[in-house]
């Protein structure tokens, strides 16, 4: 969940019109009886389609949106009404843990972000935060982006390169950039064919070689890839390949940079 900071009085549940989306039975009894408990009531639909048809012929504040879902996802429904410019708060929800696939939920116009199960406790923290679209939204702390480089994974490798630490560090960063380019070209191939062995092969090879050069964002992205092969569940978005061609060519960017840095302490 979204981490907000300087709250004003919230709604109180008795005037606020929710609608639950899940194509679970249970999971959708549990949740209204949730929101029962926080003294909310709730309509429930099982899908994409539903929950347009039930925005169209009734107004709601709230929408408790599963991201996976039959004939229309929470990420489509999602793009479709903000594309509408409805002001509806959308809280998607979802048993999928990697922080990607959370930010790629609210790039899609979501709120916020829950992980299912979802504990009392953490629904009602999040309904609290809504706010009419009158009233001024919580405001968000920014978080600062880590850096593409851990500067003290590049200082190991210097203080292994012994008397002629740069030049080893050059020849470090080389020996990256040449051997990943052609692995990520069969990567994408391995993924494009659903060759879940290779993806799994691959992944873990640039996963250790990432992480030695302190890019740990994209360590992390390896990390998911071989981790979703390994369950043969190789479901990705075209948002999220492009973000990882845009991590690996930030990273590769940032090594050269280095490199040319080192070089230049080598000048006469």
């Amino acid at each position: 969940m979204k981490n907000h900071q300087g709250r004003i009085a919230s709604v109180p549940p008795t005037q606020l019109k929710v609608l639950v989306a899940d194509d679970n039975d249970l999971n959708q009894e549990l949740m209204v009886q949730r929101l029962l408990h926080l003294g909310y009531q709730a309509d429930r639909v099982s899908n994409g389609l539903e929950v347009l048809s039930a925005i169209q012929a009734n107004r709601y504040d709230l929408l408790l949106l599963d991201v996976q879902m039959p004939k229309m996802d929470g990420l489509q429904v999602t793009r479709q009404l903000r594309q509408q410019a409805t002001s509806l708060y959308i809280i998607g929800i979802s048993g999928r843990v990697l922080p990607e696939e959370e930010q790629e939920c609210l790039d899609a116009g979501m709120d916020d972000y829950l992980c299912k199960p979802v504990a009392l406790k953490t629904l009602a923290t999040a309904l609290n935060l809504y706010r009419p679209p009158t009233q001024p939204r919580p405001s968000i702390q920014p978080e600062q982006a880590p850096p593409l480089l851990d500067e003290s994974a590049l200082q190991a490798l210097l203080e292994i390169g012994g008397d002629d630490a740069a030049s080893f560090l050059i020849s470090v960063i080389d020996n990256f950039l040449r051997d990943t380019e052609p692995m990520l070209q069969r990567l994408k191939v391995a993924i494009t064919q659903q060759d879940t062995a290779q993806v799994n092969e691959i992944a873990h090879a640039l996963k250790s070689m990432t992480v030695s050069m302190g890019a740990h964002q994209l360590t992390q992205r390896y990390q998911a890839l071989e981790k979703m092969s390994k369950a043969n569940a190789l479901t990705l978005t075209s948002e999220w390949l492009q973000d990882l061609d845009q991590e690996v060519e930030q990273v590769r960017a940032a090594l050269k940079h280095e490199r040319q840095k080192y070089r230049s302490t080598q000048l006469p």
